[in-house]
């Protein structure tokens, strides 16, 4: 009995495996092959086709993120999984915080529509997703968040004498003024992790309260059969601190609200900052147009200011907020003087 393939059969199977191949993102659309993690230049390369795009982000989610059933224990008394590294997490949310701002938003709410179609709503993390204290900021000193944005304000801005040719001037300026968001992010990142780490009150409202916690299929604050609760729960948040993108002011805002029962201060002046940052660390200090970001001194200092005053305001509002209340007098003393 002959095996041979029909001719048109084989030239058919060739056919679909150069269509899958066409589809499938090439290894230089990954800066590591090993994790996924996807090459921010080439998906703005004109090489990145919308197949390709979507094969490496698709790639991406799936190396840090999974079917619960394979990382996550059941339990029947809590009447679901267990979520002990974290989750679950929603494939639109985590494709979104990746990718926002690099690729299609379209593309982007096409890749996770599949996701959820393949496997459903609710993911958890696989161990490249799990929190990693190594990769953790630490805070021991209720002021050592704005001391340290003090010092690295004064660190970056001293770059700008160090002088050079007319071209390295206008990049240590792109790299400063990108360098002061980024402060300004790390700043309410350790804001936060100190009063996690400091405050069990603060801990319980984010559990109780914060819908990214409250709506998890296991609530948090009812596993009070955990031998440390508080440590656990402290754990989680830091987990989901470590993959919050800190110029998603709606996300920043949440935290902030439900940990101190706070509104953040105004962060409108700060727009556009957050776009030129944003080009200059993924166009190469250009805009969509092709138009090179050229940031003046001036802008530096006004935005180093602007920072400054926004983080002495967050740290007055946080302290009033957990200011413990007065005692009212009582007696004669306790009168209003006319």
């Amino acid at each position: 009995m002959s095996t041979q393939i029909p001719p048109r059969v084989r030239e058919a199977l060739e056919q679909a495996r150069a269509a899958k191949l066409a589809r499938t993102a090439p290894d230089e659309a990954f800066s590591d092959l090993l994790t996924h993690e996807v090459n921010n230049d080439w998906l703005g390369s004109m090489q990145a086709t919308n197949d390709q795009i979507a094969n490496a982000m698709r790639r991406w989610f799936l190396e840090r993120y999974c079917d619960p059933a394979m990382e996550t224990p059941y339990s029947s008394d809590m009447g679901g999984y267990f979520y002990v590294n974290g989750g679950p997490y929603d494939a639109h949310d985590q494709l979104f915080s990746r990718f926002e701002g690099l690729v299609d938003e379209g593309l982007i709410e096409a890749v996770a529509d599949e996701l959820v179609s393949d496997q459903g709503p609710d993911w958890a993390p696989t161990q490249l997703t799990y929190y990693r204290p190594d990769e953790d900021v630490f805070v021991d000193d209720r002021n050592e968040p704005t001391v340290r944005l003090e010092g690295r304000l004064g660190d970056i801005n001293a770059v700008l004498g160090l002088g050079g040719d007319a071209f390295a001037e206008v990049t240590a300026r792109n790299l400063v003024f990108a360098s002061v968001i980024s402060s300004l992010e790390t700043f309410l990142w350790e804001t936060l992790v100190y009063w996690v780490d400091h405050d069990e009150d603060v801990v319980r409202r984010l559990i109780t309260d914060h819908p990214h916690f409250r709506n998890e299929d296991v609530k948090l604050h009812t596993i009070l059969d955990i031998s440390d609760p508080i440590g656990f729960a402290r754990t989680k948040i830091r987990s989901h601190m470590q993959t919050t993108v800190w110029h998603r002011w709606d996300k920043v805002a949440s935290l902030y609200q439900f940990a101190f029962k706070i509104r953040i201060p105004s962060v409108e002046g700060f727009t556009e900052a957050i776009k030129i940052r944003h080009d200059i660390v993924h166009r190469s200090g250009q805009t969509v147009e092709g138009v090179e970001h050229a940031v003046t001194v001036d802008a530096i200092s006004t935005l180093s200011a602007q920072v400054l005053a926004f983080a002495n305001e967050m740290d007055r509002k946080i302290a009033d907020a957990m200011a413990p209340p007065a005692e009212e007098e009582e007696g004669p003393s306790a009168e209003r003087e006319i």
